[in-house]
């Protein structure tokens, strides 16, 4: 379809849009002095998002009606704003850049930097006490590229720890071994061969297999650099335990997992959720919390989950969240029976999210 009143179109440069973004215009190239329509309005997904970067590299410019053209840059601006202050309040890429440093010296030498863990520990611990849950779990919800996975999924892992044991009012010194423990529990995965960890298809059964072993080599790892805290080496050689019996890899039961290794396996589980890998789209928090409430982790200690599932919506009540929509809304009740799709605030209106209008994540804007 043509268009030709060039006066009605305004050029809009893909860095624009960003995930989880409702676009409301229908995107077009130039051709001929005519506009052509390319892209119809839709929600963002990355998939969509690298549709439009092709689009513009093919046709060397995109636009938009001009009458959309400001609600496009309000929205990233916005969201850009939001981005902002949650690393301002966090550090957060600052302690992934720790993390990443400290599983680098692992790699390289197999022995882990005692110094620089205990610096990246006290500093994830000092923003769970400082900082709103609320935020912390924005930054965990970001989507994260593939290659920075496991020092990312290593930080989110040591926040979760740490939030948890603050949540069940644990010590400040098991606490802090916790924290220490999720940046530490995959370290074996450095000795896992790429093309299995990595691997974009269902792993074969001696893949997993190989997988399997990655706890026994974080253990190994860890008592070859002198580590004893219990705490520690438990949740990483026993995070995929599961009460039943059935985990890896020594087969314990409930009572012989250690209360480290049940923490560390909530925290791994729900990271991996909302992350998205080659093989799997993202969970949003809501969803997650959906899952755990309905059982679909019976494995777990489900005394911890319960408290999860009480403390988590407890820290969301009353924040901010962006919607699907690209509108900005307060969450004002989150039903124990419906975790996916709270009731949220947007202007005077009170709008049950759905599938169609559903919270993408939370931000730390005024609403």
């Amino acid at each position: 379809m043509l268009y030709s009143r060039q006066d009605e179109y305004v050029k809009i440069d893909s860095k624009k849009f960003f995930e989880g973004m409702f676009v409301s215009a229908d995107l077009y190239c130039r051709y001929r002095n005519n506009y052509v329509l390319v892209f119809k309005s839709a929600l963002l997904t990355k998939k969509l998002i690298d549709k439009i970067k092709q689009l513009e590299f093919a046709y060397g410019n995109l636009y938009v009606e001009k009458k959309y053209h400001q609600r496009i840059l309000d929205q990233f601006a916005q969201y850009e704003a939001i981005l902002k202050k949650l690393e301002f309040d966090t550090n957060y890429t600052s302690i992934k850049e720790k993390t990443s440093n400290i599983l680098n010296v692992v790699d390289k030498q197999n022995v882990v930097p005692k110094e620089a863990t205990n610096i990246a520990t006290k500093i994830i611990a000092d923003k769970i006490s400082g900082v709103d849950a609320a935020i912390i779990f924005q930054l965990i919800n970001n989507v994260r590229d593939a290659d920075e996975y496991l020092y990312t999924h290593s930080t989110n892992v040591a926040f979760l720890n740490g939030l948890i044991a603050k949540w069940l009012e644990l010590p400040d010194g098991e606490i802090s071994s916790l924290i220490a423990a999720g940046l530490l529990h995959d370290i074996g995965k450095l000795k896992v061969p790429p093309e299995i960890l990595n691997k974009p298809a269902k792993l074969t059964k001696q893949e997993f297999e190989v997988i399997k072993l990655h706890p026994i080599y974080s253990y190994e790892i860890l008592r070859n650099s002198g580590e004893i805290n219990p705490v520690i080496l438990s949740a990483a050689r026993n995070h995929h335990e599961k009460i039943s019996g059935s985990g890896y890899p020594d087969g314990l039961k409930y009572d012989q997992i250690s209360r480290a290794a049940r923490i560390t396996a909530i925290s791994d589980i729900y990271d991996a959720m909302i992350t998205r890998r080659v093989y799997k789209d993202p969970h949003s928090p809501f969803e997650v919390l959906e899952e755990f409430s309905k059982g679909s982790f019976t494995d777990l200690d489900l005394d911890i989950v319960k408290v999860f599932l009480t403390k988590m919506p407890f820290e969301l009540i009353g924040k901010s969240v962006l919607l699907s929509d690209g509108s900005i809304g307060k969450v004002v009740y989150i039903d124990p029976d419906d975790f996916a799709y709270p009731l949220v605030q947007i202007g005077p209106k009170v709008v049950q999210t759905n599938k169609t209008i559903k919270c993408v994540c939370m931000c730390n804007a005024e609403v």
